[in-house]
C-alpha cells in the first residue's frame, strides 16, 4: 500500500511539473468545446434573446417606410334631399388617393431604430459570452467537486492504511489504543466530507446540464484534466481589447447613437409633414356640361402646422437632449467599469498563478517529502501517531488547496473573457 501511495504522489509531482515547465500548454479543446457548442445550440434563453434581436432587425425597414397612403371613395355634390347623382350637373362619384411625407424625418427613424436593433444585437451577443462562461465555470467546478472527491477518498484509503499500521503495533506493544481510536475518528470524519463532496458534485452537474437544456440528473462527467496555461496580455493591452470588443460597452455605444438621433430626429419636428394628394370625379350628370363628357381632376398639396411648437416640439428637444446626456453618461460610467473588471480580473489572476506557484514549488514538495518522512519515522517509533497524521492533513490539503486554486484560476479567466468579450489566445 505504501508503494501505491508512493506511486500516486509521483505521478502528481510529473503532471503538475509538466504544467509548469510548458510541456502541457493546450488547454481543453474537445469536451469543453464540445460542451459550448451544445449550450448555444441549445439553451432556450439564448434562443429567446436571439428572436428578440432578430425582431428588432425586422423593425428597421418598417421605421424608414413612409405612411401608408390614404385612398377615398365618395359622392360628391348630391342634393341633400334625394342624395341622387344624376340631378346636378357637379354631382358624381369621386376617388382620391392622398400620401403624408415626413420631411427630412425618416432617414433618422431609420438610424434611431437600427441603434436600437445594433443594441439588442449586443445584448445578444453578452448573453452569448454570459452562456459560454457559465458553461466554462460550472465545467471546472464539476471537475474541481470530482477531484476534490478523487483525492478524499484515495486520503481515506490512506488513513485506513495508516489505521492498520497502528493495530499492528498496537497489537504488538508497540502503540497506543488512542492512535487506532484517533484513526478511525479521522475516517469517519471522510466519510462526512465524502457525502457533502457528493452533493456538491451532483449540484455542480445539475448546473451545466440545465446550461446544456439537459434534465439536472441526467449524467455527466468531466474527463480531461485541465491545464494551466498562463495570460499572454498584460492588464493595459486587455483593458484594450475590452474596450474593443465588451458587448455591454458597445450595446451602451448603441443606445448613446440611438439616443442622438432621437434627439436630432426631435429638432426636425420644428418642420411640417407635406400631404400630397389627387382625386377623380366620375360625372353622372353631362347634359348642360359644356365640356361634353369629361370628368374631373383635383390636386391638393397640404402641410400641418406645429403651431403648439413651445409645449410639444421644444419639449419634446428637451426630452430627448437630457435622454442623450443621461445615455453619454451611462456610456462615461460604463467604459470605467469595464476597465475596472479587467483590472480587477488581471490581479486576481496574477495572484492565483503565485499562489499555483508557491503550490507547486515549494509546498506540495514539502508536504509529500514531510509525509513520507513521517510515515516512516512512525513504523519505527521515532514519532507519535498524531505527528503522522498532522504530515497526512497536511498533504490533503494541499492537494486539495491546489485543484481548488487551479479551478477558480481558470474560472476567472473565464469570467475575464466573458468581460472582454472574446476568447483570449493561449
Amino acid at each position: 500500500m505504501q508503494r501505491k501511495s508512493t506511486k500516486t504522489k509521483i505521478k502528481i509531482v510529473w503532471l503538475t511539473s509538466l504544467i509548469w515547465l510548458g510541456l502541457v500548454s493546450l488547454t481543453l479543446a474537445g469536451e469543453l468545446d464540445d460542451l459550448v457548442k451544445q449550450a448555444l445550440q441549445s439553451n432556450p434563453n439564448l434562443k429567446a434573446a436571439e428572436a428578440r434581436y432578430k425582431a428588432f432587425q425586422a423593425k428597421v425597414p418598417q421605421a424608414g417606410a413612409l405612411p401608408d397612403p390614404n385612398f377615398m371613395f365618395g359622392y360628391s355634390n348630391v342634393p341633400r334631399s334625394t342624395l341622387a347623382l344624376d340631378v346636378m350637373e357637379m354631382s358624381g362619384i369621386e376617388l382620391g388617393l392622398s400620401q403624408e411625407i415626413p420631411l427630412f424625418k425618416l432617414g433618422l427613424m431609420k438610424k434611431s431604430q437600427w441603434q436600437m436593433a445594433e443594441s439588442e444585437k449586443e445584448s445578444y451577443t453578452a448573453l452569448k459570452n454570459y452562456l459560454v462562461s457559465q458553461v466554462k465555470q460550472n465545467y471546472y467546478d464539476l471537475w474541481y467537486w470530482q477531484k476534490a472527491l478523487e483525492v478524499t477518498l484515495e486520503n481515506k484509503t490512506l488513513l485506513e492504511d495508516l489505521s492498520k499500521v497502528a493495530s499492528v503495533k498496537y497489537s504488538v506493544g508497540e502503540g497506543l489504543q488512542q492512535d487506532v481510536l484517533q484513526a478511525q475518528l479521522e475516517i469517519t470524519d471522510l466519510l462526512h466530507e465524502i457525502l457533502m463532496l457528493e452533493e456538491q458534485n451532483k449540484a455542480s452537474r445539475a448546473k451545466l446540464n440545465v446550461l446544456l437544456n439537459r434534465p439536472p440528473q441526467e449524467s455527466l462527467k468531466v474527463t480531461e484534466e485541465p491545464r494551466f496555461v498562463d495570460l499572454k496580455q498584460g492588464e493595459t493591452e486587455l483593458q484594450s481589447l475590452a474596450l474593443q470588443s465588451s458587448p455591454a460597452l458597445t450595446q451602451e455605444k448603441a443606445m448613446t447613437g440611438a439616443s442622438q438621433a432621437e434627439y436630432t430626429l426631435a429638432k426636425r419636428e420644428y418642420w411640417p409633414n407635406l400631404e400630397l394628394g389627387a382625386s377623380y370625379m366620375i360625372r353622372s350628370n353631362r347634359l348642360q356640361d359644356e365640356l361634353k363628357g369629361e370628368d374631373l381632376l383635383s390636386f391638393r398639396v397640404g402641410l400641418n402646422l406645429p403651431l403648439y411648437f413651445w409645449s410639444k416640439q421644444s419639449k419634446k428637444v428637451q426630452e430627448t437632449k437630457w435622454a442623450w446626456e443621461s445615455s453619454r453618461s451611462r456610456l462615461e460610467g460604463m467604459t470605467n467599469q469595464v476597465k475596472l473588471e479587467v483590472s480587477e480580473s488581471y490581479y486576481q489572476l496574477q495572484s492565483l498563478k503565485e499562489q499555483l506557484r508557491l503550490h507547486n514549488d515549494v509546498l506540495g514538495l514539502q508536504a509529500r517529502q514531510n509525509y513520507e518522512s513521517a510515515r516512516s519515522a512512525y513504523q519505527v517509533n521515532r514519532i507519535d501517531f498524531a505527528t503522522l497524521l498532522k504530515a497526512q492533513e497536511a498533504l490533503y490539503k494541499y492537494e486539495i488547496d491546489f485543484n481548488r486554486l487551479l479551478a477558480g484560476y481558470l474560472k476567472t479567466k473565464a469570467e475575464l473573457e466573458e468581460i472582454i468579450g472574446k476568447a483570449l489566445e493561449n
